[in-house]
């Protein structure tokens, strides 16, 4: 858990220092890492490494918004890296909300 809280701290840095695209990719991991941690505790032992996979097996555990969230994270970080332009504050601003809310939500089920 440390190291999601370290992402978001750095998403929301990177955020205030107009770094968007590093803040859309901190974003992700932080919300990709609690997914990861969500269905271990949960009992899943191989992870898919594929994000639509990922998103998939947190749908098959209840957590649809949290899917849908992870997925539209995981869109924004290929944009960030992978098109020819910058991400704009207003991606980045929703990727942080979404990842925190990923994160809360998940971690939650496990430390209750």
């Amino acid at each position: 858990m440390e190291k999601v809280r370290a992402l978001i701290k750095q998403a929301e840095r990177d955020l205030d220092s107009s770094c968007y695209d590093k803040s859309v990719s901190a974003s992700y991991f932080a919300a990709r890492m609690a997914a990861e941690i969500f269905l271990l505790n949960k009992g899943i032992k191989t992870i898919p490494r594929r994000d639509d996979k990922l998103a998939n097996t947190v749908l098959s555990q209840g957590k649809r918004e949290e899917a849908v969230k992870l997925l539209a994270l995981y869109g924004l970080r290929k944009k960030a890296y992978y098109f020819p332009y910058l991400s704009t504050e207003k991606n980045a601003r929703l990727c942080v909300h979404f990842s925190k809310q990923v994160v809360r939500s998940l971690i939650k089920e496990i430390f209750p």
